[in-house]
Order: C-alpha cells, then sequence, then structure tokens
C-alpha cells in the first residue's frame, strides 16, 4: 500500500513540474520565436505546438518509467 501512495505522489509531482516548466518555456520561448520568424500567427501555433509535444513526450516518459521500474525486494 504504502509503495502506490509513493507512486502517486511521484506522478503528480513530475506532472506538475512538467507543466510549470512548459508553461514557462512557452512563454520565454514565444518571444524568440517572434524574434526569429517576424509572424505573429505562424510564431504562436508553432510555439503551441512546442508545448504540446513537449508535455506529450515527458509525461510519456514518466508514465514509461513508471511501468518499467522493479518493485524494491523489501516492499514484495
Amino acid at each position: 500500500m504504502e509503495f502506490e501512495i509513493v507512486y502517486i505522489i511521484y506522478l503528480v509531482v513530475s506532472i506538475y513540474i512538467t507543466i510549470i516548466v512548459g508553461n514557462s518555456l512557452h512563454k520565454n520561448g514565444g518571444v524568440w520565436i517572434r524574434h526569429i520568424l517576424n509572424e505573429s500567427i505562424i510564431c504562436d501555433q508553432i510555439n503551441n505546438l512546442l508545448l504540446l509535444a513537449y508535455r506529450l513526450l515527458n509525461i510519456g516518459y514518466i508514465i514509461f518509467t513508471l511501468m518499467n521500474t522493479n518493485t524494491p525486494y523489501n516492499m514484495k
């Protein structure tokens, strides 16, 4: 039972950190992309696509690591 609680805490904290970092990168990266491309509509679409890809990749990795970890020997 305790091991499942640790998994849930890890999942919640990891997803929260991924969302916070993604929002920061989205906000600051938008300025950089606008500077390079000089078109507001395309820049916003690219920035949103990068945010979505970042979140999906990181949340997928978090779930992948949870599924492929072994239980400690003392928890069996």
